[in-house]
């Protein structure tokens, strides 16, 4: 339920595939059973601080994973699709406000 609150589920599911959502929601709740560690890009870190990165994902974090995986995945066959969102999430709440900007500018060009 913290999950859902936390990345307005609701409406995600209005914006974006549900099955999707629900994938994401799966990915985050193992993150957030694990007592030890957790394995990112072959980077091993306590689960706790994940944890604690993943407290700050939203909707708009999700709404970036999810138009990153689309983007790669057309030109990139992306293999191991568990991997690739775990990395996804764990990096959205330090590359989103970049993404951003980079958004903007090339908006503006």
């Amino acid at each position: 339920e913290y999950i859902h609150d936390n990345i307005d589920y609701e409406r995600l599911c209005k914006d974006y595939e549900k099955s999707s959502i629900n994938g994401i929601v799966d990915i985050m709740t193992e993150v957030y059973m694990s007592d030890s560690t957790v394995t990112i890009s072959n980077q091993t870190m306590s689960a706790s601080y994940v944890q604690s990165v993943f407290h700050k994902i939203d909707y708009d974090h999700i709404a970036y994973v999810l138009d990153c995986v689309a983007e790669t995945g057309k030109t990139h066959k992306i293999r191991n699709i568990k991997k690739y969102l775990l990395a996804a999430l764990y990096n959205a709440p330090m590359t989103y406000d970049c993404y951003q900007t980079a958004e903007a500018s090339f908006g503006e060009e």
